[in-house]
């Protein structure tokens, strides 16, 4: 049989007390933005040397540019063909789960091209073969 639950007085939390209105004049409520210390140290700042180029000289500066050599393609533009057909046709058979065959067609064009091996596409479609073949497994 339930026993039924005594109910217990819930805590309240006492009102916070009232605040008294603010009696300080208006001019003092309204801070200033700088006051007149930080103006002070800034005058400073500028006249000494050992401040020379400061953030606030920075601010108004034009940041530098470093010229940017042009890119120069890594492979040839057959080359490049070729890593595309190669890729595609690695995508395909990954398609359709053929995935030994699919490794076996990226490691041929690695061993015959070396200077693709590294390449971005060749990492990105070895990538892709082993996650497919994973969640195959799995």
């Amino acid at each position: 049989m339930v026993q039924p639950v005594q109910q217990t007085a819930m805590l309240q939390r006492p009102a916070p007390p009232e605040r008294p209105p603010d009696t300080r004049p208006r001019e003092a409520l309204e801070m200033p933005m700088r006051s007149e210390a930080w103006s002070a140290r800034s005058e400073a700042k500028s006249s000494d040397p050992e401040w020379a180029g400061s953030a606030e000289e920075a601010a108004g500066a034009a940041p530098m540019q470093h010229p940017v050599p042009p890119r120069q393609p890594a492979f040839s533009h057959q080359d490049a063909q070729l890593l595309d057909q190669v890729v595609h046709q690695a995508l395909d058979l990954t398609k359709n789960r053929q995935f030994a065959e699919a490794e076996r067609c990226l490691a041929q064009l690695a061993s015959e091209h070396p200077e693709l091996a590294d390449s971005k596409e060749m990492k990105a479609a070895h990538q892709t073969v082993a996650i497919c073949k994973q969640l195959n497994d799995s």
